[in-house]
């Protein structure tokens, strides 16, 4: 019940962002000033090339928020245990004939939004590098944001194929 009701908060409003217990320098300066949803617990932030991510817990779960580089929101995702029977065998046999196949699944976690099929994980490779993939619902995965792949998508498809408009 928890991540329907954080979901739909959420999407009333997708400027809503989490508010930091400790400013930093290092994010832009809305995201540790906006008011956010239902959470008195600390938020662990961190930074990427592709924006930022503010992980927290609420009650038993552990939840990831997204935001783009301008600090606009783009999704939550939830932590589900990799031997879960919530993994979707879909990604799970995927992964298995990727180019991750060697790697270790450090954590794995689905979107909240029960309309979104992403997923996003936590790899490590054998000689202990840690990176991160995202996959969609078919198995595909993406070395970057699912939102990036989506918007390169849409682009293409806008795009006549003879170069004209």
């Amino acid at each position: 019940m928890l991540t329907s009701t954080s979901y739909a908060q959420m999407a009333e409003n997708s400027e809503l962002l989490i508010v930091d217990q400790k400013p930093s320098t290092s994010r832009p300066v809305g995201l540790d000033t906006r008011v956010t949803i239902a959470t008195d617990q600390p938020v662990a932030w961190s930074h990427s090339k592709y924006g930022f991510a503010g992980s927290y817990t609420m009650g038993d779960t552990h939840y990831m928020a997204t935001y783009n580089s301008e600090s606009h929101y783009i999704e939550t995702y939830e932590k589900i245990d990799c031997n879960s029977a919530e993994v979707s065998s879909v990604v799970k046999s995927a992964l298995l004939t990727s180019l991750y196949k060697d790697q270790q699944v450090i954590s794995y976690w689905k979107s909240s939004d029960p309309t979104e099929f992403g997923y996003y994980l936590e790899i490590k490779s054998k000689s202990g590098k840690q990176s991160s993939v995202w996959a969609d619902d078919k198995g595909n995965f993406y070395n970057r944001p699912f939102f990036l792949e989506e918007a390169l998508i849409s682009m293409t498809q806008t795009i006549p194929s003879n170069g004209t408009n």
